[in-house]
C-alpha cells in the first residue's frame, strides 16, 4: 500500500511541475503566487511530498484542483496498464 501512495505522490508532483512549466512560471514565482514556501513547492515537485493545503494552493493557482490532478494520474495509469497488456505489434 505504501508503494501505491508513493507512486501517486510522485506522479502528482511530476504533473504539478509540468503544469507549472506549461504556464511558464519559475518555481519562485509560482510559490509566491500560490502563497506557499518555495521549499514546499520544491518538495511537491521532487517527490510529491506535500500537504493538502500546499497542493490545493498550487493547483488552484494553475487553474485546476487536487482531485483533477489525481483523476489525470488515474487516467494515465490506466492507459499505461492497457498498453502493457497489449500484444506487441497491435495497431490499437
Amino acid at each position: 500500500m505504501g508503494n501505491l501512495f508513493g507512486s501517486l505522490s510522485w506522479h502528482c508532483g511530476h504533473i504539478a511541475r509540468r503544469l507549472r512549466t506549461d504556464h511558464q512560471h519559475a518555481q519562485a514565482d509560482l510559490a509566491r503566487l500560490a502563497g506557499v514556501p518555495l521549499s514546499a513547492l520544491q518538495r511537491l515537485e521532487e517527490s510529491g511530498d506535500s500537504s493538502l493545503s500546499v497542493l490545493t494552493a498550487v493547483t488552484g493557482t494553475l487553474g485546476t484542483s487536487p482531485s483533477a490532478l489525481l483523476e489525470y494520474v488515474q487516467i494515465m495509469n490506466v492507459r499505461m496498464a492497457t498498453r502493457a497488456e497489449s500484444p506487441l505489434g497491435s495497431s490499437d
